[in-house]
């Protein structure tokens, strides 16, 4: 079988110039970029219609050919020279996807392609597609005709498989296989060394109490501390001899009992000062309290100006001087018997008898 040049593949003439010979061209040709999408591919009546070139490109190559009808045309994903999946995407010019599985026309598209690969399989990537068609010329007959091939990551699937697209966009997207016996090395190369393996990552089961930060487990255990390591032995002092803590309690308990705080100073408890139990919520007297000795019930009474709250016929003594008059705004000796400020009345309370207080 005779074999067929590149070109009786493509139907058509088709070259790449540069864009500045491109744009002095006269007639209709088709035009697109070679390898890019710098401008969309098109039939142009002259070169005049070409965009300029891309800012900082010089003058970059455009493929030019002939104008040709398309009746259908193919998508072709190729893995190693075998069709692996294909879709049609496009009818005279306009797209209409279709699987190439059960099409028609499926029979006549694997033939072509299975010609052109051994034709020309030596110049094609292991993973690529090609888009192939039924190509029809001015004044010639239909014939199978390559559109263009195109890299396999960067094509539109259309209605093809996606999982068998999927391996020739691998295998195009990954460096190419090296040349060799079967082994995936050329002859005479160096055997790659064994690829490095990383050990799994240590895992160790944490408590709750160790994510709180807490330390259950003692000393030398948990968050913040290695194992193994403890803490440095604390200086303690020396034990006391056996009833010195007794002693040392009896003793605060007399130093407690000897004084008293009255009116904002410590007062010897043998002084015979007295001092008024005062209810914080109404300002009423509930006792009269002697140092050393029991309470004085007394009748509650709201300040300043309540009666007496000692018994007939007894004086109480003033916390901050000699004794006073019962009931007396002013004691004996002039001094002015010291009074609350009013507060404002509430409902009087029931008598009764405030508990028995002691000052020591």
């Amino acid at each position: 079988m005779a074999r067929r040049p590149p070109a009786a593949f493509t139907g058509r003439a088709v070259s790449r110039v540069p864009l500045s010979e491109a744009r002095r061209r006269t007639g209709p040709f088709f035009a697109k970029p070679p390898t890019d999408k710098s401008f969309p591919a098109a039939v142009h009546r002259d070169g005049s219609t070409l965009p300029p070139p891309p800012p900082g490109t010089g003058d970059p190559l455009v493929q030019i050919s002939e104008v040709v009808d398309w009746e259908e045309e193919f998508r072709i994903f190729l893995l190693d020279g075998e069709v692996r999946t294909g879709s049609r995407y496009a009818r005279y010019g306009r797209l209409d996807p279709a699987p190439l599985a059960g099409h028609s026309r499926e029979a006549a598209v694997r033939a072509f392609v299975r010609d052109l690969t051994r034709e020309c399989g030596h110049t094609l990537p292991g993973g690529v597609v090609v888009d192939v068609g039924r190509m029809r010329a001015p004044g010639r007959a239909a014939v199978w005709a390559v559109v263009e091939a195109n890299m396999a990551w960067f094509s539109t699937v259309y209605a093809a498989d996606p999982e068998r697209a999927l391996d020739v966009v691998l295998r195009s997207a990954g460096p190419p296989p090296c040349s060799g016996n079967g082994t995936g090395r050329s002859a005479g190369s160096t055997p790659p060394a064994p690829p490095r393996v990383r050990p799994p990552p240590r895992v160790r089961r944490v408590t709750p109490c160790e994510v709180l930060g807490m330390n259950p487990a003692g000393p030398g255990r948990g968050p913040g501390r290695r194992r193994g390591r403890t803490r440095p032995a604390a200086h303690h002092a020396p034990a006391e001899p056996e009833g010195a803590f007794q002693a040392r309690k009896a003793k605060n308990d007399m130093s407690a009992l000897s004084t008293i705080h009255i009116d904002g100073t410590w007062r010897a408890a043998g002084s015979g000062a007295t001092r008024e139990v005062i209810d914080p919520a109404d300002a009423t007297v509930l006792a009269v309290v002697a140092e050393g000795g029991r309470t004085t019930p007394t009748r509650r009474s709201r300040r300043p100006g309540a009666p007496s709250t000692t018994a007939p016929g007894r004086t109480g003594r003033s916390p901050s001087g000699p004794p006073c008059c019962a009931g007396s705004p002013t004691c004996s000796s002039g001094t002015a018997r010291r009074s609350r400020s009013p507060r404002a009345a509430t409902p009087a309370r029931p008598w009764r008898r405030a508990a028995s207080t002691s000052t020591t």
